[in-house]
């Protein structure tokens, strides 16, 4: 049976400290530092805890996602000068209707 020793654990709240904390197991494993029956089972717990915290990150981004789609969304009103450049495209348009009605006629 392999030495076991007592190995220091970095963060493991990315899924970046988890890849870092496998390879870890990994040198230890292939140096003889720890049991291959604990580096599975070890292996097993950061496989996990990967997967929670990439459920946790897309968890949080729908959430955001559907925050921002339930969010009502604001316009700013127009200026008198939006309104009034409106009105003249209404009424060029009206007076090309107009025209094109009179030319059907003729």
């Amino acid at each position: 049976m392999a030495k076991q020793t007592n190995m220091r654990i970095g963060p493991l709240e990315t899924v970046g400290n988890i890849k870092t904390e496998m390879a870890k197991v990994y040198r230890a494993t292939k140096l003889g530092k720890i049991d291959p029956a604990l580096a599975t089972c070890l292996k097993g717990i950061l496989i996990a805890m990967k997967d929670m915290t990439i459920g946790d990150g897309l968890e949080k981004r729908i959430a955001a996602l559907e925050a921002q789609r339930a969010a009502p969304t604001t316009t700013t009103p127009a200026t008198a000068d939006e309104i009034a450049e409106m009105l003249k495209l209404n009424e060029r348009i009206e007076r090309m209707e107009r025209s094109d009605e009179q030319r059907q006629v003729n």
